[in-house]
C-alpha cells in the first residue's frame, strides 16, 4: 500500500493526515509521500518517526518542503520579495527546516538516502528503509 499525506483528509483524492496514519499497521507501507505536509505539523520529527514505523523494509519515503535557508538567501539577494518569503514561512506552517536537516534525519535513522534535490526554495528528499 502507498499513501499520500495532505493537510486534511479528503476521501476523494486519497489524502491522509498524520492522525490517519496511526490506524495503519506497522511496516505495511511500500511508499509514503509527504510532499509539503511536514511544514504544517507541530512536531515534524515525531510525525516522521510515526511514518517510518509504518514503512516496510525496502519501502520509500518522499519528503518535500520549503528550505528556510534558501528562502532567507533568496530574500537577501532580491530573488524573492519579503512579502512572498513571509508568506512561505508563516502561512500556516508550524515548522521549517533545511534540506540538510532532512538529510541528517535520514542518516540518523539509518535510512538509505536515494536522492536530494534542491530546486529554488524547495527541497525534495527520497530515502529507503533498508
Amino acid at each position: 500500500m502507498n499513501i499520500t499525506l495532505g493537510n486534511h483528509t479528503d476521501e476523494t483524492n486519497g489524502l491522509f493526515t498524520p492522525n490517519d496514519v496511526e490506524r495503519i499497521d506497522a511496516a505495511s507501507l511500500l511508499e509514503i509521500n509527504c510532499e509539503g505536509m511536514l511544514d504544517y505539523v507541530k512536531d515534524r520529527y515525531a510525525t516522521l518517526n510515526l511514518l517510518l514505523s509504518k514503512l516496510r523494509h525496502g519501502g520509500r519515503i518522499l519528503i518535500k518542503g520549503h528550505d528556510i535557508a534558501q528562502i532567507s538567501r533568496y530574500i537577501t539577494t532580491g530573488q524573492l520579495s519579503t512579502a512572498d518569503g513571509a508568506s512561505m514561512l508563516y502561512s500556516g506552517r508550524q515548522s521549517t527546516v533545511t534540506s540538510k536537516d532532512m538529510v541528517d534525519y535520514v542518516n540518523k535513522n539509518q535510512l538509505k538516502l536515494i536522492k536530494v534535490i534542491n530546486e529554488g526554495v524547495e527541497y525534495f528528499v527520497v530515502a529507503e528503509r533498508p
